[in-house]
């Protein structure tokens, strides 16, 4: 958005300076702008996507996930004791 009332202000000046010819540079120049930012945003959001997949797990995070599917398994063995939907289907389950 600042970019758009940064390149309008331009715009205003390059119209008064040079006529309809500096406000057709200027509108280049900012979809070409627009065009490279979005594109380097991109690549960014990938490399970081990239990183987060390929960082290993700390001793403590594996820890923690470990004791939160513990305790979903607990809960769900709870509903099962008075949901005889849940006591049927956990029953053909090792």
């Amino acid at each position: 958005m600042l970019l758009l009332i940064i390149f309008a202000v331009l715009g205003y000046f390059a119209y008064h300076r040079f006529g309809w010819p500096g406000v057709v540079v200027d509108a280049v120049a900012y979809i070409a702008l627009t065009l490279i930012l979005g594109s380097l945003r991109a690549q960014a959001r990938r490399r970081e996507a990239d990183r987060v997949v390929g960082t290993k797990l700390s001793e403590d995070e594996k820890r923690h996930l470990g004791a939160v599917a513990e305790h979903q398994r607990a809960m769900e063995d709870h509903r099962a004791q008075f949901d005889p939907e849940l006591r049927k289907s956990r029953g053909s389950q090792p």
